[in-house]
């Protein structure tokens, strides 16, 4: 009777096991630094390493944080869930990430201008993706950014 019931117990816990979500996010996943910003009109580049710009992702969630600004000022890092289809990347759906008090919904596009958004949703291209190393190009009206990232 106890071998049965540890039997049970153990197919219980694997049938409750069956819910557990997997990320199909491939490369992707992980914890990234923004390295390089370029401005492809105005051709300049820009090397960000000493900004310690993070993005990391896991699941649906991705957590991006400006070390330097979270250290200053009182500066909260952001949440956004994001859509990861093919050659693009849509991030939507920002909160500001206050861990002790409920996280809101920042109201102005400012609060994503330090990660390189330009606004609380952005789309980007997904010009290169491996193991280390991933580089996105916008396509805005007015400016066209591409941001080098390297895996960390």
């Amino acid at each position: 009777m106890k071998k049965l019931l540890c039997l049970l117990a153990c197919i219980l816990g694997l049938v409750a096991c069956d819910n557990l979500e997997g990320s199909d996010n491939g490369d992707f996943d992980g914890m990234w630094q923004l390295a390089q910003v370029d401005s492809i009109d105005k051709n300049i580049s820009i090397d960000v390493r000493e900004r310690q710009i993070y993005w990391c992702v896991q699941g649906n969630m991705l957590d991006m944080r400006d070390h330097l600004l979270e250290n200053g000022d009182g500066h909260s890092p952001l949440i956004f869930r994001f859509e990861f289809v093919s050659d693009t990347l849509h991030v939507t759906t920002p909160f500001l990430n206050y861990r002790r008090e409920q996280d809101p919904s920042p109201t102005s596009p400012k609060a994503t201008e330090s990660y390189g958004l330009n606004g609380l949703e952005e789309a980007f291209l997904v010009r290169q993706l491996s193991a280390s190393k991933m580089v996105l190009e916008t396509c805005r009206q007015h400016e066209n950014v591409r941001m080098h990232f390297r895996k960390y």
